[in-house]
């Protein structure tokens, strides 16, 4: 082993290295620098040693390897343990005195397992001569079997191998002075340490009713003490008596105390001085391992201990099954009722003279309920986000009376466990006195937990009579949507005030359901935020109801006032024109028909500002003066509409006159157009055709003028009740005009194409369009050659002239023009007529 190579890495680091200086007295190590580092070496060598030797070992394991390691003289580094009989132990100190008892060596059971071998051999086998072992061998053999084994052995029951072996190391245990002496120092100190509980159940330092997180404080603290005082005064001490036991001093050595070490940074580790000779590492080891159960068992019964207090101390809490107590607190109409147990006898300590003569008791707490002991914790009943919740809540607080309950079986678990210590120094296992889910601790654990739930049944009722309400303000869709939901359903203004009384009544019902604080027999619950909460939703869901109603009155209470303006405005506008006399007439027949449909939102208006002011409500300043305004508009308007009607009355005198004085304006206009047109249509000369357009194009205005002034006036004398007069004159200058406008416009209009056509770029030219052209202004020329006479039917049959010249171009036009034609066309083209043409040469 010692000759193998090493190819492991090595644990032995500087956390490691401190870990073990600590154990060993941070500041003795920190002194002999030397020691510690000769201690490591020799430490790392017996780390490479048996690491080397497991290998060897494992190589033992396999028939390759074993035969292997034989031939080359290796042995096993392991110890081989010694033999457990199979059968059991015969108890001999049971048997009646002067038996006398034979053993069996090793050499005889060797000699007759090898006489039985060779009894068995093949009766023709040839006969060996026996050495002297077997024939001695042999002898002993047929002696037992003629003896037997006696009476007294056959009565003897066997007992088990281990069994006797446990037994007989306890008793060696006990007959040891030095290891009595051990534990008898380790019973002096678990005395020290017995007058100590884990838990506290005075809370003398505790005000009543108390906030849950300093009950917990209590209970942390006090634990904490406690532990450290049974760490400094018990596990150390039972730790220094360990180590004594595992490393004994040296003759010689001064007796040290069990003490701290202030300069180190955790308990130093002290040895004591035990009296007596020394023990066998096997036997202190077991000893260390039975102190540990000690302990274990010790921790244990202070584990339980403690959980039982406990347990104790919340039954003082319990109400008993069918008891009345459970109500107290309670509004009369949440308690059933129970003539067999009448509720003055029932309450116990309650304030039953109160109840008695102060019923009926409507709100929560008005009993006056005072407990004794008074109630443990201080709760309040609380509303954030519209959800009413205890704070802490009924589960926060069960869970936390039920953490002090598993703390103290955690605290049991933090004493190091000294004999898995002993076996390994590097170990941190705990010892284990209890686990959580104990039978003893579940039973315990129920118990509180049966408390418990009868003492939240109170408060769990109260909370739900809270949450009824909040759950009524949200069904609407709380404050804020409560508004939205209300108006997108569209109610009517009955219904709106229905809802701000109930909102009302809800709000004063929030504040007489209990009083500010109420007590249980195990909680006192303050209610004054979640009062002042739901009343502050319920009033400003009624506020918003109001003031949307305000909202929508003024808007609707200014719509009417502007229409009142907006008709005094109208009405008192002066006519300028009969149309707009006209208009004005039919606007105010039209305002007296509406003028009783406006009266009626009136009174809507008068009736919601009825709802408004029974509510309570304070109205803005703005609205409420629109409304007064509103209240004196209907006589104003009265009196505009009356004094619009005798306006009316002269300006219908004004504009009759003036029609009559357009109508024979009108007639003279027409006369002199007439004399315009005769004289027109005498004109003649193409060369001037623009100048004849011009003139063309002023006589169509004038015209088109004067026939829109007789449909003016004709309709004026619709307004007036007149016969309507008629304008033949107007009918015969146009029909006079038209033959000779026709003309010129055709003349105009085929003087500006021709050129183009004519020498203008050959591929601008459309075909299509410009036979079109030619066909109408050939056919109206045509036309208008048969109702022409003197220098206008000169200019028509000149203009007919040129398009009869122009129409021979046309089928050449036509077909060079069109779009199907390619290259190979243009080539025939070109080779008819003997030279190159195409469409786009620029010709």
């Amino acid at each position: 082993v010692s000759h193998l190579q090493w190819f492991n890495q090595s644990k032995l680091d500087d956390q490691f290295k401190q870990r073990v200086m600590r154990m060993a007295r941070w500041q003795l190590a920190n002194n002999l620098p030397h020691v510690v580092a000769d201690f490591f070496d020799a430490t790392l060598d017996h780390y490479k040693f048996a690491v080397n030797a497991a290998i060897v070992d494992h190589q033992f394991t396999t028939p390759e390897g074993s035969v292997h390691l034989a031939a080359a003289g290796i042995k096993p580094t392991r110890r081989q343990q010694p033999p457990v009989p199979s059968l059991g132990c015969v108890p001999l100190h049971q048997l009646p005195p002067g038996c006398v008892i034979t053993t069996r060596t090793q050499a005889d059971a060797a000699a007759v397992n090898a006489s039985r071998r060779a009894s068995k051999a093949s009766p023709w086998a040839t006969a060996a001569p026996m050495d002297p072992q077997q024939a001695a061998a042999q002898q002993l053999q047929l002696e037992w079997l003629q003896r037997g084994p006696g009476p007294e052995i056959e009565q003897l029951p066997l007992q088990s191998f281990a069994q006797v072996l446990q037994q007989l190391q306890r008793m060696l245990l006990l007959a040891q002075p030095r290891l009595s002496a051990a534990f008898s120092m380790y019973q002096r100190h678990c005395r020290d340490v017995d007058h100590w509980q884990l838990v506290d159940t005075e809370l003398s330092e505790l005000h009543r009713p108390a906030q849950l997180g300093a009950f917990l404080a209590l209970q942390r603290l006090h634990l904490e003490n406690i532990m450290e005082l049974v760490h400094c005064d018990w596990s150390i001490k039972a730790g220094n008596i360990a180590e004594t036991l595992i490393n004994p001093l040296e003759p010689g050595a001064l007796e040290e105390e069990v003490a701290l070490d202030d300069d180190a940074m955790e308990p130093a580790t002290h040895r004591v001085n035990l009296h007596g000779p020394p023990v066998t590492p096997e036997q202190a080891m077991h000893s260390v391992q039975l102190i540990s159960l000690l302990m274990q068992q010790y921790l244990r019964d202070k584990v339980e201990t403690g959980l039982t207090l406990y347990r104790d101390f919340w039954c003082q809490y319990g109400i008993p099954q069918g008891s009345r107590v459970a109500y107290a607190g309670y509004p009369d109409s949440l308690i059933p009722d129970d003539p067999d147990k009448p509720l003055t006898v029932a309450l116990g300590d309650a304030n039953l003279a109160w109840r008695a003569t102060h019923g009926p008791l409507e709100a929560w707490g008005s009993d006056l309920f005072c407990p004794s002991p008074p109630p443990l914790f201080q709760l309040q009943l609380l509303v954030q986000g519209h959800k009413v919740q205890l704070v802490p809540s009924l589960n926060d607080l069960q869970l936390a009376v039920l953490s002090v309950f598993n703390g103290i079986i955690e605290a049991g678990q933090s004493i190091e466990d000294l004999g898995q210590k002993a076996k390994n120094p590097t170990s941190e296992a705990m010892l284990q006195p209890m686990a959580f889910d104990d039978a003893l601790a579940e039973q315990l654990r129920s118990d509180i937990l049966a408390t418990l739930d009868i003492n939240k049944a109170g408060p769990a009722a109260l909370l739900t009579s809270f949450e009824a309400i909040q759950h009524e303000l949200d069904a609407a869709g709380g404050p804020g949507g409560h508004l939205a939901a209300w108006t997108a359903e569209e109610h009517c203004l009955e219904e709106t005030e229905t809802e701000i009384e109930r909102l009302l009544q809800l709000a004063k019902s929030v504040n007489a359901r209990t009083d500010g604080s109420v007590w249980f027999k195990l909680v006192a619950i303050d209610v004054t935020q979640a009062k002042s909460a739901l009343i502050s939703q319920a009033l400003a869901a009624k506020h918003a109801l109001q003031t949307w109603l305000q909202d929508q009155w003024h808007g609707d209470n200014q719509a009417i006032v502007a229409r009142f303006e907006e008709i005094t405005t109208a009405i008192n506008q002066e006519p300028d024109t009969t149309e707009n006399m006209n208009a004005l007439t039919k606007y105010l027949l039209t305002v007296e028909q509406e003028l009783p449909t406006i009266q009626q939102q009136i009174d809507a208006s008068c009736r919601t500002f009825a709802v408004l002011e029974s509510s309570h409500y304070q109205l803005q300043d703005g609205p409420a003066e629109v409304f007064w305004q509103l209240r004196h508009w209907p006589n104003i308007i009265h009196g505009e509409v009356a004094a619009a009607r005798d306006r009316l009355a002269g300006y219908r005198d004004k504009y009759r006159l003036q029609l009559q004085a357009d109508q024979q304006q009108l007639q003279a206009d027409l006369l002199q157009l007439q004399e315009d047109v005769k004289e027109f249509t005498k004109l003649g000369g193409l060369p001037a055709v623009e100048e004849r357009l011009t003139a063309v194009q002023d006589l169509e205005e004038k015209l088109e003028e004067l026939a829109k002034r007789s449909e003016l006036y004709q309709a004026r004398e619709d307004i007036f009740k007149h016969p309507k007069t008629e304008y033949p004159l107007l009918q015969q200058i146009s029909h006079a005009f038209a033959p000779t406008a026709s003309m010129w416009r055709m003349a105009g209009e085929l003087s500006r194409h021709l050129p183009d056509w004519m020498d203008g770029p050959f591929t601008e030219i459309d075909a299509e369009a410009v036979a079109a052209n030619i066909d109408i202004w050939w056919c109206s020329s045509a036309k208008l050659l048969k109702q022409l006479t003197g220098a206008p039917l000169e200019v028509a049959v000149a203009v007919s002239q040129q398009l009869q010249d122009f129409q021979q171009h046309i089928p050449l036009i036509t077909a060079l023009r069109n779009p199907g034609l390619r290259d190979r066309h243009w080539e025939k083209i070109s080779v008819a007529v003997g030279c190159v043409v195409k469409a786009d040469a620029g010709d």
